[in-house]
């Protein structure tokens, strides 16, 4: 009650304030920004890919096919093994696959390893497949993190921030795209030359896993593991000090 009164006529432009200063929010929001960002590249890259590397555009549509029927396919698989390992470690791990796969396309993909690009494609997707259940499953723990710690519900103002940190992920892969592409020579509907199929590589692979390893150094510091959780709803007050698994029964 006393944390009610507390925030009790709160301003809308102060929620926003107090929220984007929740410690555990950031850690979680700002990798799903970069994982967003990353992904993003390499979607919006993959055309390029297929129709330059490969001489084949309509091979994307074929390609991105396998990447998100083993995305969907993969997702309880996914769930049951963060009730496992937590939601923090699985989205890793997930995102970890993924980089791998985009590494290996973009190093090793070109003209007559059209069932290579497939394979690695429905690997990407694999991991992928974390970044569609994993993040939105985290959100609401931190929702209940914070109301336990502050008092009140502020669903809205976290949904309205991960949407809007969702949209400057993606407008910054367009901004990045669009750049690399210039800087490499890139010439639209012409045969490119190889400093333009270098920029094109590096956008499918090396650039969005730099993304990704940046958000996965910053998820790893992510506190909210399945037995942190688990406390913290028990007991109704935030737990002091890292819970491992081990520390509850």
């Amino acid at each position: 009650p006393e944390h009610k009164e507390k925030f009790k006529g709160t301003g809308f432009i102060r929620t926003y304030i107090e929220t984007l200063g929740l410690k555990v929010f950031l850690l979680a929001v700002i990798p799903w920004t970069l994982f967003i960002a990353g992904t993003s590249v390499v979607q919006g890259s993959l055309l390029y890919y297929f129709k330059y590397i490969y001489k084949d555009e309509g091979l994307f549509q074929l390609a991105l096919m396998f990447l998100l029927a083993t995305s969907l396919l993969f997702i309880p698989l996914w769930v049951q093994i963060s009730k496992k390992i937590g939601k923090s470690k699985a989205y890793i791990l997930g995102i970890a696959i993924m980089s791998i796969g985009v590494l290996l396309l973009a190093f090793f993909g070109g003209e007559g390893k059209v069932i290579f690009a497939f394979v690695i494609m429905a690997g990407s997707g694999i991991g992928l497949s974390t970044h569609y259940v994993m993040p939105h499953s985290i959100l609401p723990d931190v929702v209940e993190y914070d109301a336990i710690k502050s008092g009140v519900r502020r669903e809205g103002a976290f949904s309205s921030l991960w949407t809007f940190s969702s949209k400057i992920g993606q407008a910054l892969a367009l901004a990045l795209t669009g750049i690399v592409l210039d800087l490499f020579k890139y010439q639209a509907d012409a045969v490119q030359q190889p400093l333009a199929i270098t920029g094109i590589r590096l956008l499918c692979g090396p650039i969005p896993v730099v993304f990704y390893v940046a958000g996965i150094i910053v998820l790893a510091y992510y506190p909210i593991s399945r037995a942190y959780y688990k406390k913290m709803m028990a007991d109704g007050k935030i737990p002091e000090g890292k819970i491992l698994e081990a520390d509850t029964p």
